[in-house]
């Protein structure tokens, strides 16, 4: 990787998985912003949050504690769930009925509902059910039980099942990240994204802090264009960019947080650090694309974000 490698070590799963724990310290962020006051922190809403954080990123990754089972019936949800029930959000630090600034409230439930019901959620059937090439629409002799070349355009034929129907499908590459959305949508698990971003951005409106940055998730397996554009700005709370930034946290299979930020973002110093996070992850993500994704508006996208 050059530079970036030596400034930055490790990359690929290593890096993602050293990505993946630094989020965990980021998020942990809030609670230590919380205990610079004189409220008494509460330890065990901390811990269950960051459990359930750490279970959401690992299934994002494929793992999990219990990957099996579903994410409401695991003990780190089922924690989670009572303590949000127990404890209602508060201002660190201010006296009760005493709340932050009005000018910089925010309903983040009503935002994220609204930004929820902007965002695309494609639940159309795709894929061939017949054997037929999903790039070229060449027939095959016979269905293939597995992913192979096609005889004609040569692109791998990735062989999967709909989570709409359950059918066994010929899908592009493409076509995959597609189903991989629907699947997780349909299993509920794009719910549980939403209910935990709402309960994030609620302890960012407790805190009385004016700004707050974007961890867009851009170690996840599959990242959108939008998140490299968002990964690592400092946004004002109420402001038309803070909204731009809940609205790639709502994208189906994010795993972003908000991150604390003090001070002013006019003098800011890590906006190099985050450049070049983004430049690295968008070499390496358009480096393992398939070639029957090196044309598409995804890698021109890419190929813009390097320059």
């Amino acid at each position: 990787m050059g530079l970036f490698h030596d400034l930055f070590g490790k990359s690929g799963k290593a890096r993602r998985r050293e990505a993946a724990y630094a989020r965990q310290q980021k998020q942990q962020g809030w609670e230590d912003m919380t205990a610079r006051e004189d409220t008494p922190a509460a330890p065990a809403q901390d811990d269950v949050i960051k459990a359930l954080s750490q279970e959401l990123i690992a299934r994002a990754h494929g793992g999990g504690a219990e990957p099996e089972v579903p994410l409401e019936e695991t003990e780190a949800f089922k924690q989670f769930a009572a303590s949000a029930r127990a404890q209602a959000p508060q201002v660190p630090g201010r006296a009760a009925g005493n709340p932050a600034d009005p000018a910089t409230q925010v309903d983040y439930d009503g935002v994220i509902d609204e930004i929820v019901a902007e965002t695309p959620q494609d639940m159309a059937p795709v894929g061939n059910v017949e054997a037929i090439c999903p790039y070229c629409n060449t027939h095959l002799k016979s269905k293939p039980l597995k992913k192979k070349k096609c005889p004609k355009c040569r692109n791998e034929i990735q062989v999967t099942r709909r989570p709409t129907d359950g059918l066994r499908v010929l899908a592009t590459d493409e076509q995959v990240d597609l189903l991989e959305v629907q699947a997780y949508i349909e299993s509920g698990e794009y719910e549980k994204q939403i209910w935990l971003l709402k309960e994030r951005m609620k302890r960012v409106g407790a805190s009385g802090e004016k700004y707050w940055r974007c961890d867009a998730g851009i170690d996840a397996r599959s990242v959108p264009v939008e998140a490299f554009y968002m990964h690592g700005k400092v946004v004002a709370v109420g402001s038309p960019e803070e909204r731009d930034a809940l609205a790639v946290l709502c994208i189906p299979r994010c795993i972003g947080m908000p991150v604390p930020f003090h001070g002013d973002p006019r003098f800011e110093t890590m906006d190099d650090y985050y450049t070049s996070q983004r430049y690295e992850r968008a070499l390496e993500v358009y480096q393992t694309l398939p070639k029957s994704r090196k044309n598409s508006e995804y890698a021109r996208e890419l190929r813009r974000i390097l320059g």
